[in-house]
């Protein structure tokens, strides 16, 4: 039996125009007839994507990186990026100019009560440098997809 590792992994068919060499994600096996489904998600890709997933260890050691895991989510930036687009902005990076203060009104409109309530000791000016790197790694992602969803 074969055992699967990084070196299996293929260029992607999808570069980017920066990275022709670019590798796949990586693999996705089925068995439909046992309805069996199972994906081999490289490391590297993993390392580099935990800023845009928001799932990364690093950050849930301390409260800020907790507060950042629990409130700072993807669909809250999506919901505010597309909350941008359709008050005329266009989906690209200039929208980092409104984007972090978005996300960072949103939550603390939504949830003021539970950080208040909360034992978390917050920074936060590290708090607020977090919600733009995930704003701006989140609005990458969506930028890159839409304009996938647009060539095909």
């Amino acid at each position: 039996m074969m055992s699967i590792t990084d070196e299996c992994i293929g260029v992607t068919k999808y570069p980017t125009i920066t990275n022709p060499q670019q590798k796949m994600e990586g693999w996705v096996f089925k068995n439909y007839n046992k309805q069996i489904m199972a994906k081999y998600v490289r490391a590297k890709f993993k390392e580099l994507n935990n800023e845009t997933f928001g799932g990364s260890v690093k950050y849930e050691e301390t409260d800020d990186g907790k507060f950042i895991a629990r409130y700072c989510t993807n669909p809250r930036i999506d919901k505010q990026i597309f909350k941008l687009v359709d008050d005329g902005n266009e989906l690209d990076m200039p929208l980092m100019k409104y984007l972090p203060k978005a996300v960072q009104s949103d939550i603390f409109e939504e949830c003021w009560q539970d950080v208040v309530y909360s034992k978390m000791m917050l920074d936060f000016g590290k708090i607020k440098k977090m919600i733009t790197r995930r704003c701006l790694s989140v609005l990458q992602q969506v930028i890159v997809n839409n304009s996938l969803n647009k060539n095909i």
